[in-house]
């Protein structure tokens, strides 16, 4: 509700939306032919639950979705991406 209020900034809105469009895709080429291409669309909540914020929220959060072993080869391909 706030945010409709305010005035935003087309230049900055749409860096933010160009860079997040840029993750996207380079997630999904990096997990394309890989044995983890059906869980694209889990691996991209994991990435967008933790932001930009840090690399142990997304390492933290892989390892959430996908268990110990799983969660970190995933964590390693992204943090090479993102």
């Amino acid at each position: 509700m706030t945010r409709k209020n305010e005035r935003i900034d087309l230049s900055a809105e749409w860096a933010r939306i160009d860079e997040h469009k840029r993750m996207r895709r380079s997630v999904i080429e990096c997990f394309s032919g890989t044995e983890y291409a059906g869980d694209i669309s889990r691996v991209l909540s994991c990435v967008e639950k933790a932001g930009t914020s840090s690399k142990k929220d997304l390492y933290r959060n892989s390892i959430h979705e996908f268990g110990r072993i799983s969660g970190t080869v995933i964590y390693n391909m992204l943090k090479e991406v993102v």
